[in-house]
């Protein structure tokens, strides 16, 4: 899946502690001046949105919806409907992209001057532009395709108004993590329902029916995948002012509670692969991916885990580390491939592969 439904900030503050140096963004030093809108896009995109990696799950993600609603109202997918969801969903995760660029302005100013915001590379008003922009197209899509689903694209957008508000509870969620992160989390099923409208509102002029539910409760128990998987790493990886669940809650905690959302997502994949009767092509592909994760995140789970999470660590000390774990931020990351691999596995076997293989 693409970037989060909005960054956690119910953290409390981190210890300072030496870390890795950052890296140096592109075209860090160089004036806005000189840089045109679209090279300075380009640029931001590159850092913080990229196109391409973003992209292409957010085309397995929706085409999911889009072939999992065609199957489920036993019609076939069609090239518009593709189109109109991948756009659409595309926009609703840029939006959001736009809105952490306005929450985050602040700890970024402080804590990392060198992302494209607090640089200068980009101004907030040019970003609220552009995600103005989208939610046009999003708007102009819909009506190209099937104006009953403005409604629903509305109901989106309403939610999301509510989580930039923070529900109007700000304080009270920045002090229980968990119900922040749940909160937000309702984003990504209500944008997966309105990716499966996009489908079957055109065709059968249905757009939701209980049947979906398991589907969409995979999307929010993938979306907890994501949101522990992209804030876990290792404590060689951990900047100040960078909320992390392994900050939080301990490196081996944050793997178990990730390994918690995996057994989640592969339980309602299970629950939504049945409605469509396309269990033969998704058991054996959740077991292989179970698997895999399940050794991927093993080595984190014990206790040496758990005592590599408490020490400080420093350019110039000994950090206990795999030997294959190199020493560049990504490589602390240690659960980005697998919430990748985990993620394409899943929205391929619920939407993609029974168009090829069909199920039983």
């Amino acid at each position: 899946m693409p970037p989060d439904p909005q960054e956690t900030n119910a953290f409390p503050p981190q210890q300072p502690r030496d870390r890795f140096p950052t890296p140096t963004p592109s075209n860090v030093g160089e004036p806005r001046a000189n840089l045109g809108l679209l090279k300075r896009f380009w640029i931001y995109q590159k850092e913080r949105f990229p196109l391409v990696k973003h992209g292409f799950l957010i085309a397995i993600f929706s085409g999911s919806a889009v072939g999992y609603g065609a199957r489920l109202t036993n019609t076939s997918p069609t090239f518009a409907s593709a189109l109109v969801a991948f756009l659409s969903t595309f926009a609703f995760f840029w939006q959001m992209r736009v809105a952490d660029e306005f929450k985050d302005l602040t700890d970024d100013a402080q804590y990392r001057p060198y992302r494209p915001v607090p640089r200068g590379l980009v101004s907030l008003r040019e970003l609220a532009i552009a995600g103005v922009i989208s939610a046009v197209l999003q708007a102009s899509l819909a009506l190209w395709l099937a104006p009953a689903l403005l409604g629903f694209m509305v109901c989106v957008w309403a939610y999301f108004g509510l989580m930039c508000k923070e529900f109007w509870v700000r304080d009270w969620l920045k002090t229980r993590p968990v119900f922040y992160v749940l909160s937000h989390m309702v984003i990504v099923p209500m944008i997966g329902g309105y990716a499966i409208a996009v489908q079957t509102v055109p065709a059968t002029g249905i757009a939701l029916n209980w049947n979906l539910i398991p589907f969409l409760l995979t999307c929010f128990c993938n979306g907890l995948v994501i949101e522990i998987g992209r804030k876990t790493r290792l404590p060689a990886g951990e900047e100040i002012g960078v909320e992390t669940y392994s900050a939080l809650w301990g490196l081996a905690m944050a793997v178990r509670l990730w390994l918690g959302a995996v057994v989640l997502t592969a339980i309602s994949s299970l629950w939504a692969a049945g409605q469509i009767q396309t269990l033969g092509v998704v058991v054996p592909l959740l077991m292989a991916l179970l698997g895999w994760v399940g050794f991927k995140a093993w080595p984190w789970l014990g206790a040496s885990a758990a005592g590599l999470a408490m020490q400080p660590s420093s350019p110039s000390s000994a950090t206990p580390e795999p030997e294959a774990t190199a020493r560049t931020p990504a490589a602390y990351d240690l659960l980005d491939g697998p919430t990748a691999l985990w993620t394409l596995g899943v929205y391929l076997g619920l939407g993609w592969l029974p168009w090829f293989w069909g199920g039983g």
